[in-house]
């Protein structure tokens, strides 16, 4: 029976485990199983790594989606492009990296954007799905302004950077994730206009507080349950390919 799994330090209120098990229960003749592993640190993370190549795969979250890089054996090209991985492939006794947020995120886009393609976007945060976004936006030929608390352009000095050609922005921080869910980017809201489109990478709760101020303004929103539900699909076809060949 393949075993899976997910990454991550804080597991508790992960989706990935109910999705798949309840996913796996529906199908015929299924027999994998799915769990979590929360690793407390690096070193942790690379020691599970040796010792847990009986896994069929990964998949892998916050904080790890960079920090795993150096202790795998491959890169798929998408995941080499990004600069992050969130999905784990157990292939001959190697750990081959995946990155399939950037898909998932683009395939999202597609219905909106057939509607309103932005001109230029702004993405909250610099972290692995950080990276997944600015790429899916560089697929799409869309300027990107990247924005974080530590950087030269940060949430003080944004509004001096903000011009009429923006109509998108992207948070893929963790500010408003269940249980924190009073926290939020702290931006210049009133910047957002009506027919801009707010994206929050986070699920869980449906409408963050960065949702609701956009949507005070304006703005059509998104939460990250389709993405999180694409991108595990996308891992399990993955996995799933390498276990019929």
């Amino acid at each position: 029976m393949p075993h899976f799994g997910l990454l991550g330090k804080k597991l508790s209120h992960s989706f990935s485990k109910t999705y798949f098990e309840k996913k796996w229960a529906n199908a015929q003749n299924h027999s994998s199983s799915y769990d979590l592993y929360e690793i407390e640190n690096v070193l942790a993370l690379e020691s599970f790594l040796k010792k847990r190549k009986d896994l069929a795969g990964l998949n892998v979250t916050i904080p790890y989606k960079e920090q795993i890089i150096p202790y795998l054996d491959a890169l798929d090209p998408v995941a080499f492009e990004i600069g992050a991985v969130n999905c784990l492939l157990s292939k001959a006794g190697s750990w081959v990296g995946y990155n399939t947020d950037g898909p998932a995120f683009l395939k999202t886009l597609e219905i909106p954007f057939s509607i309103n393609r932005p001109t230029k976007a702004i993405v909250l945060g610099a972290g692995g799905a950080a990276k997944a976004v600015v790429w899916a936006f560089h697929k799409l030929a869309i300027p990107v302004i990247q924005v974080s608390r530590n950087s030269e352009l940060n949430y003080q000095n944004l509004r001096n950077h903000w011009t009429d050609d923006i109509q998108m922005i992207v948070n893929t921080t963790p500010l408003g994730m269940f249980p924190d869910i009073h926290t939020f980017p702290n931006i210049s809201y009133e910047l957002i206009k009506p027919a801009f489109i707010a994206y929050d990478l986070i699920y869980n709760p449906d409408k963050t507080v960065f949702l609701q101020k956009a949507e005070m303004h304006g703005a059509q929103i998104i939460n990250g349950k389709e993405m999180l539900k694409i991108q595990a699909d996308l891992s399990e076809e993955i996995w799933m390919k390498n276990l019929m060949l």
